[in-house]
């Protein structure tokens, strides 16, 4: 973090969200696992999706978020983890990787998926 702001005046683009160069704090918030109640583990992840984050993000407009301590369930995901590179990212993802052998939640051409109740992944 560069709390000075200061741009580097040769910095190489990147694929992270363009916003992050211009990021002065990141923000991590996250819920407590219980491990012997799935359901409260369930309620607990909602509401850090149906409220806090949506609080956060009110607080930030435009702002970006680290896909690798993502909400899994974050709606808005290609904006906030990729920005304006997304679209380049899935160009190249789909040129290097044309039968998207490689999968993350999340990840660039994940939308081209859908994973079943038996945890198998399908072509949308």
């Amino acid at each position: 973090m560069d709390v000075s702001k200061t741009l580097l005046p040769n910095a190489p683009p990147v694929s992270v969200n363009p916003y992050w160069r211009k990021t002065l704090i990141n923000a991590v918030y996250r819920a407590n696992i219980n491990y012997t109640d799935f359901e409260a583990n369930s309620r607990n992840q909602n509401f850090m999706t149906d409220v806090i984050g949506p609080l956060l993000a009110a607080l930030t407009p435009g702002g970006a978020v680290y896909v690798n301590e993502a909400d899994f369930q974050q709606r808005d995901w290609k904006e906030v983890f990729y920005g304006a590179n997304y679209e380049r990212l899935d160009e190249i993802k789909r040129r290097w990787d044309p039968e998207d052998r490689f999968y993350a939640l999340g990840a660039v051409g994940s939308d081209r998926w859908v994973q079943r109740s038996d945890g198998r992944l399908c072509r949308v």
